[in-house]
């Protein structure tokens, strides 16, 4: 059985834990994960079996963000910049954080 994950983002998902299987069953989890990836330093993401491109995707958003997301270990370094679709979901990822 795959591990449960607790979810920071748990009023975007409607729900307090998860598996990634579960997240990446749905396009709403898929949407997320990058998200929930970037600010919920307290899982092992390499742990998991993550797609390359959600997981780039996460470093990109920590690296444009990362003097408001707290995390102990930080991402990779990716030096690109985020869309402005992508800036406006960050702002509303940050602000549902319980």
């Amino acid at each position: 059985m795959e591990r449960e994950i607790t979810l920071k983002l748990k009023t975007l998902y409607g729900k307090e834990k998860a598996t990634l299987e579960e997240l990446l069953s749905s396009r709403a989890g898929i949407n997320l994960l990058p998200y929930e990836i970037a600010v919920n330093g307290s899982v092992d993401w390499e742990e998991f079996n993550i797609p390359e491109e959600i997981y780039k995707k996460a470093c990109i958003i920590y690296n444009n963000y990362s003097y408001l997301i707290k995390r102990e270990k930080p991402l990779p370094k990716v030096n690109e910049k985020l869309s402005d679709v992508e800036v406006r979901k960050i702002f509303e990822v940050l602000r549902s954080i319980e």
